[in-house]
């Protein structure tokens, strides 16, 4: 599971409006059609995802559900909290064994490092972020976070 939310997360990340996975498979479709099985095999690489453990597909989903209900934080997405897993379990009658809530909590840090790891949008001169990446501002270099 870890393997798979690490790679998952990955491919999912927003570069300037498009997912890494979107941007690869554009490349990949590109590569194909201009016959370059070299690049191909190398972005069919890049695309290759870990297998899903279907036996745990169940915590996979519950991760999503509570993921989707944090809200954004002034420095990017909030962690998994405690009261949030508590409140999940009080409230959809779901229990969960102590393993499965280290699974959780692993999970969504796989998660936080991966958007900490994310390239973000800044001004060239002044390193500032941008709030909204379709400003109409022209000189944007990607950089990444320092952690």
């Amino acid at each position: 599971m870890r393997a798979f939310a690490e790679r998952a997360f990955y491919l999912n990340q927003d570069e300037e409006g498009r997912t890494r996975r979107d941007r690869l498979e554009s490349r990949l479709e590109r590569a194909e059609r201009k016959n370059r099985p070299d690049i191909a095999d190398a972005l069919a690489a890049e695309l290759a995802m870990p297998p899903f453990p279907h036996a745990l597909d169940y915590l996979w989903r519950t991760y999503g559900r509570l993921r989707s209900r944090k809200a954004m934080g002034y420095a990017g997405p909030e962690p998994i909290q405690w009261i949030d897993m508590d409140a999940f379990v009080r409230r959809t009658g779901i229990t969960l064994a102590p393993w499965e809530i280290e699974l959780l909590e692993e999970i969504d840090n796989i998660y936080l490092n991966e958007r900490e790891q994310a390239p973000v949008l800044a001004d060239d001169a002044s390193g500032k972020s941008s709030k909204n990446p379709d400003a109409s501002n022209v000189n944007k270099t990607v950089v990444r976070k320092r952690g």
